[in-house]
C-alpha cells in the first residue's frame, strides 16, 4: 500500500501526516512486518498523540487555520477531522472502477 500526502505550498501538511498516521494505525498489523518508510513511522507514532483533539490540530496547522477562518468552509474541517462515520468501505477494481467493499 503507498500513501501520498500532498502538503500545502510545497510544505508537508499537518492534516494530511494525520491522516495518514489514521491509516497507518489501523492497517499497521498487517504491514508491520515488511517495509514501512520512516513517513509512515512518523505519522504512525504522531497520531496518537493528537487524535483527542483534532480540531485543535487543526487550529495549529497553517492550512487548518486558513480552511477555519473562510466562514464557507470552517464546518468542513469539523466534519474532516470524524473517524468512521462511513459504515462501509471502499475498494479500486482491477477496472479502475471504485466500488463498496464486497460488492
Amino acid at each position: 500500500m503507498i500513501l501520498v500526502c500532498s502538503g500545502t505550498y510545497d510544505e508537508p501538511a499537518l492534516e494530511d501526516i494525520l491522516a495518514a498516521g489514521a491509516i497507518c494505525e489501523r492497517i499497521w498489523p498487517f504491514y508491520a512486518g515488511g517495509h514501512t518508510s520512516d513517513s509512515a513511522e512518523v505519522a504512525r507514532r504522531l497520531y496518537p498523540l493528537l487524535q483527542l483533539d483534532l480540531l485543535g490540530a487543526m487550529k495549529s496547522s497553517r492550512n487548518g487555520r486558513r480552511l477555519l477562518s473562510n466562514p464557507e468552509l470552517r464546518n468542513d474541517v469539523w466534519y474532516c477531522v470524524q473517524r468512521e462515520t462511513i459504515p462501509f468501505a471502499v475498494e479500486l477494481g482491477a477496472d479502475g472502477a471504485v466500488r463498496k467493499k464486497g460488492a
